[in-house]
């Protein structure tokens, strides 16, 4: 056809050619400008009803106006040949920019932001391309995407593929075969593999098998028939991209897995939601470097600059049984996240060979909560729900250890101390519900332990094995104070204490046991990083600043292994560092380096024999999300109970619509806190609440129109924020102090909002009346608190009650508001009370207890008669259990919440 002119179209040359149709280049003679002129193939040009599809179709690829889409001029017929005129590109194609080698980092994230924006633009028309594959996505020679060919390939002439018939090479267009199921072979979804009717969502799969193969230079799917294909897509996980190219961000491997979730209900359900996920790494990279190497304070380039958000899960022991579970402090536990993904066995570039091996294999139902291995490697001890148990590694021969007598009838969980006195003696920690913690001394063999100290929180033992180090005297965010004492528990004495404000935890021994180190966390409950000590005396030494620090081990050849979360939004995944200490000044000898590039869990608790070879640590996630049911007999009864949210994303309920139709919940999602509703006949959630920022303790108002939430504390202040149920923009309500407590308000028709904060020396919960429309109202009440604990609070239905707990107790305080007596509600047989929540006629109130191995939700009225409603029988989450009932008191929302733990061990590390 060189030479010809079509139309008004003379053809210059052949730019390609495939099983979809020929591209020449051509010369508009009438604007005189080149174009591109494709041509339907030879089989499909006289087929009446193919023209026709081919004609409406490039009609509506040509109504979009996108800057990443290929701009289509024309369509229109000369001579019997059926042709579509387009914009002229020059550049290549991303199949051959990828040539099966992964594309840089900065690139991926560039690129598959312009496909996603232009997938959403599309998506917008009611467009769905179905053919979505790097040989279909067009690089310009300055880097613009522009994707080709829409609504062309879903609408050729039907060809049903032979599968199986014959073997198929990758090369050939990565096996595009116009059928029944029409795309590429390659890169279908499931449903389109299927024959089913898709939508939007299918281009969502097409796209991540695309950023896969961007990613790690491979397709996600592979094999040599399209048969072989088809049943890896059907059937078969691929091989997570992290795994493949393990110096991948993870949060990249968490959006690729996502987009290519087999179930499209699990799937992203817009392009422009998968677009922000990739816009907020891009950013979070280039706002905080790419580095491979995070430095320890005082070296060049370190400023001790906060580089990410710590979540209060982790370290899992930030104080002994202090944690800050109100329900004032939920969003920032939420953080934690711990949807369990995956982990890759394979070390980052030029990372040594760590050889990795399960000790424990516990259900989340009796996670394991710590462990140390002995000294010599032979034994780990470990914690979970039953107790102490003493496993020998070389055999698997496991033994509990008995409890002491004391302990005869109560519930008690246990602590072990990650470095053991010797290779047969370790130390433990005891906590029995309403007793301060004790330690104790824990042999190998199968006898009872023997009590060292009371009221103390053992650390780690020195690696002579003479001293313990532990910490005591507990203060608003845990314990304040680090002692020594004898490894038989004599001479104690007080090293170092920490102010009001801050709370310290994991002390450790330097390897010639002449100073510990220890981590510190403020009351934001936000780690600050690592101090050192002399035992002589001497001013503290800073020796790591990093907000991410989820726990460290000081090891005896003088490096020290600490886990970080990984960067927001990924604070759900951790990994290892390590750094070169000076054992004499505790000051860095060299950058630290990344020693693992894992996903999806966090680990804690690290252990290591004297010859430093092995290391062991808890390997832990943490998931939660909605339950429903329904209230049957005035409350004391719950049936039909199941998952009202089935993303992995954490949820958490915290209101319903005025009608009781939906259900309100905050969500961790996308690295930000957000508030969706979701209906109770609904799969799935719509949102509510997407300003910047996060929305911290949402609720709804007394009418339903709003929901109203904090913004997290900047310069001494919050704001209280509304917006619309409906959705819209967030719109401020008033200022208040960074002491703000929690929101709540009564419903409908009564109209009162309320919000505690705490009084500047912590020792009152100050409640205002506030409006959604118009602000701060008068003041409420005051009620007087323990500087040191935390409380959880809820306002009746009515508006005319508060409920006041006290995190853990065994009491609920009525606080009317009217000015009339206030009173207590022992709860019969219950202790470990963490909330309290009114039932919709005011008659009685949910409420929320930490029992022996799990949690528990119960009715109480207003006499202190409980009736068990729901239990969760597993030990881990540090969130409590709540229920938060509908307007009209038929249904219940629940928080239920899991956290799984193993004991693992890498060695050559």
């Amino acid at each position: 056809m060189i030479g010809q002119t079509i139309s008004h179209y003379r053809i210059v040359e052949k730019l390609g050619g495939g099983g979809m149709g020929v591209v020449y280049k051509a010369e508009d003679t009438r604007l005189d400008r080149f174009v591109a002129l494709k041509f339907l193939p030879p089989d499909v040009a006289q087929d009446r009803q193919a023209l026709e599809r081919f004609r409406r179709e490039a009609k509506a690829a040509s109504a979009l106006n996108h800057p990443n889409i290929c701009t289509i001029y024309d369509v229109g017929e000369d001579d019997g040949h059926a042709f579509i005129a387009m914009e002229l590109l020059e550049g290549q194609t991303l199949q051959r920019r990828i040539a099966a080698k992964p594309v840089p980092l900065e690139e991926v994230l560039d690129l598959g932001i312009q496909i996603a924006d232009a997938l959403d633009s599309a998506h917008a028309k009611g467009i769905v391309h179905r053919d979505i594959k790097p040989g279909n996505i067009f690089l310009t020679e300055r880097g613009q995407v522009k994707i080709l060919d829409f609504g062309l390939a879903k609408k050729t002439r039907p060809k049903i593929a032979e599968v199986g018939a014959a073997t198929i090479s990758l090369s050939e267009e990565h096996l595009t075969t116009p059928g029944a199921a029409l795309g590429t072979i390659a890169y279908m979804s499931p449903e389109q593999a299927r024959g089913e009717e898709l939508d939007v969502r299918t281009d969502l799969f097409s796209f991540g098998a695309v950023l896969y193969e961007m990613s790690t230079g491979r397709p996600p799917f592979s094999g040599g028939t399209s048969a072989l294909i088809f049943h890896a897509i059907l059937a078969l996980a691929p091989i997570s991209p992290i795994s493949v190219n393990p110096g991948l961000p993870s949060e990249l491997d968490r959006i690729t897995n996502k987009a290519l979730e087999k179930d499209r209900d699990l799937r992203y359900q817009i392009a422009s939601e998968m677009r922000s996920d990739l816009k907020r790494l891009k950013r979070s990279m280039e706002s905080r470097g790419n580095a491979s190497a995070l430095p320890f304070v005082g070296q060049p380039g370190s400023t001790g600059e906060t580089v990410g958000r710590q979540s209060a899960a982790a370290p899992v022991r930030l104080a002994p049984r202090h944690w800050p579970i109100a329900l004032g402090g939920i969003i920032t536990l939420l953080l934690v996240a711990g949807a369990l993904l995956w982990f890759t066995k394979r070390p980052a570039p030029g990372l040594p060979d760590i050889v990795q091996r399960q000790l424990t294999t516990n259900s989340s139902e009796k996670a394991v909560s710590g462990g140390a291995i002995s000294r010599d490697g032979k034994y780990l001890a470990y914690t979970d729900p039953n107790g102490i148990h003493v496993k020998l590694l070389e055999t698997g021969e496991t033994q509990t250890t008995p409890q002491p007598e004391a302990f005869r009838g109560k519930s008690v969980t246990w602590d072990v101390v990650p470095t053991w006195v010797n290779d047969t003696r370790f130390i433990a920690t005891a906590f029995v519900p309403g007793d301060r913690p004790s330690i104790w001394t824990v042999s190998a063999m199968a006898v009872a332990p023997r009590k060292l100290r009371d009221d103390a929180y053992a650390w780690s033992v020195s690696w002579n094995g003479s001293m313990i180090a532990f910490t005591t005297n507990p203060g608003r965010f845990g314990n304040r104070e680090i002692w020594l004492m004898s490894s038989d528990g004599e001479q104690a004495r007080k090293l170092d204490e920490a102010d009001s404000n801050t709370g310290v935890f994991r002390v450790e021994w330097s390897p010639d046991d002449q100073r510990v180190a220890y981590g510190k966390f403020d009351g934001q409950v936000q780690t600050i990083g690592i101090e050192s000590r002399d035992l002589k005396g001497g001013p503290a030494v800073t020796m790591l600043s990093e907000p991410r620090l989820r726990d460290f081990l000081w090891l005896p050849d003088g490096r020290m292994i600490y886990s970080l979360a990984e960067l927001p939004p990924n604070e759900s995944s951790c990994n290892f560092w390590e750094g070169p200490i000076d054992v004499h000044t505790s000051k860095p000898l060299a950058k630290a380096r990344r020693l693992t590039a894992w996903a999806g869990f966090c680990m804690n608790w690290m252990s290591a024999t004297t010859d430093a070879k092995r290391l062991t640590f808890q390997r832990w996630y943490f998931q939660d999300g909605v339950e429903l049911a329904e209230v049957d007999n005035g409350g004391t009864h719950l049936s039909n109970v199941h998952r009202l949210t089935v993303s992995e994303d954490h949820a958490y309920p915290v209101g319903w619509t005025a009608d009781s139709r939906a259900v309100v919940f905050g969500s961790f999602r996308n690295g930000q806190v957000r508030v969706f509703k979701q209906s109770l006949d609904a799969d799935t959630a719509d949102p509510v609440e997407t300003g910047p920022g996060d929305a911290n303790d949402p609720q709804v108002s007394s009418d339903g129109s709003w929901v109203l939430y904090h913004t997290a504390p900047k310069d001494g202040r919050t704001q209280v924020m509304r917006v619309p149920m409906a959705g819209g923009p967030p719109q401020l309500v008033f200022v208040a102090p960074d002491r703000l407590n929690w929101l709540c308000c009564a419903r409908s028709p009564a109209t009162i909002c309320a919000v505690a904060e705490r009084a500047p020396d912590g020792k009152q919960l100050v409640f205002t009346a506030f409006d959604p429309l118009q602000g701060r109202g008068r003041l409420l009440t005051n009620f007087d608190v323990d500087p040191s604990a935390q409380y959880a609070w809820n306002l009746s239905a009515d508006g005319s009650r508060i409920s006041i707990v006290k995190q853990p107790d065994d009491r609920i305080h009525i606080v009317p508001l009217d000015g009339s007596a206030r009173r207590e509600i022992r709860v019969r047989s219950w202790t470990g009370l963490t909330s309290a929540v009114w039932a919709s006629d005011g008659k009685g109130l949910f409420v929320g207890a930490d029992v022996s191995g799990g949690r528990a939700l119960l009715y109480v009225d207003l006499n202190g008669n409980p009736s068990l409603l729901w239990q969760q029988k597993e030990r881990g989450s540090p969130v409590p259990v709540w229920g938060v009932p509908s307007p009209d008191g038929r249904h219940l929302a629940i928080h239920e919440s899991t956290q799984n733990g193993n004991m693992w061990m890498v060695e050559n590390f």
